[in-house]
């Protein structure tokens, strides 16, 4: 029996839930393991546009949210989704998001790759959510901030599948990236600061986005004159700053 207080539950009760039902989903592909999920939802919290539970279940139940019949209480498992989404959104909102925390890098560098392996999953959920919403990125990214955006991906990624991280070591110049083992341990050492990385990236462009939404709708609604100050706080006059 599924317990429907998900919105009080910590950590570790969500995942001792959650993890065994996320098995019986019928899924058109793979169900999501646990740290692939987590993954998932970090990526998608990171959106610099917001991605409704709409949007993102089916990646998680199916395109139909189908919960199947032996599972005696359905809303509960999405009340559990969406707890689980709600603990990871909260971190990246305080500016500290991280990787689960009994999420354990293996010393064994290399065993970290693939799906039986726990930063495997969960890298393999944050690719997931990041190339669905690429063109999000890709829209609302200046130019100036793709390369700060590439440098938090390598580590991101790169623990997914193993090909793509060859593929990223063949890649690198080869005067500093040591062994394929050396590459690995440094993407390690610099996860956990590109996914603080990604997640303000992620956070700076919305709030950008929201404020040019609201210095056009002023803008439209003829709130702003040639002469008065910019709506987007530069300082200047309106005809010297965004009106060209």
């Amino acid at each position: 029996m599924i317990q429907d207080s998900s919105d009080t539950l910590n950590y570790p009760a969500l995942k001792q839930m959650l993890e065994p039902v996320l098995g019986e989903l019928e899924t058109p592909d793979e169900p999501f393991q646990f740290y692939e999920l987590c993954g998932f939802l970090y990526g998608i919290c990171c959106s610099p546009d917001m991605i409704t539970p709409s949007e993102w279940l089916p990646f998680v139940l199916g395109e139909d949210l189908s919960i199947p019949e032996n599972i005696q209480e359905p809303q509960a498992v999405i009340d559990l989704l969406m707890a689980l989404y709600n603990w990871i959104n909260a971190q990246i909102y305080e500016g500290d998001p991280a990787l689960p925390p009994d999420l354990v890098v293996s010393e064994n560098i290399i065993s970290n790759f693939g799906k039986t392996a726990a930063l495997g999953q969960w890298s393999r959920g944050f690719y997931t959510a990041h190339e669905w919403l690429s063109e999000i990125w890709g829209e609302m990214l200046p130019a100036n901030m793709e390369d700060e955006l590439g440098a938090a991906l390598i580590p991101l990624s790169f623990f997914f599948d193993r090909h793509f991280a060859d593929d990223i070591y063949d890649e690198a110049e080869e005067g500093v990236r040591g062994t394929f083992q050396q590459m690995a341990n440094t993407m390690a050492e610099i996860l956990p600061f590109a996914i603080k990385d990604y997640a303000a990236l992620g956070r700076s462009l919305g709030e950008l986005y929201e404020q040019r939404e609201e210095k056009e709708l002023l803008v439209a609604e003829g709130k702003v004159g040639r002469n008065e100050p910019c709506p987007c706080g530069s300082g200047k006059k309106y005809k010297q700053c965004c009106l060209h």
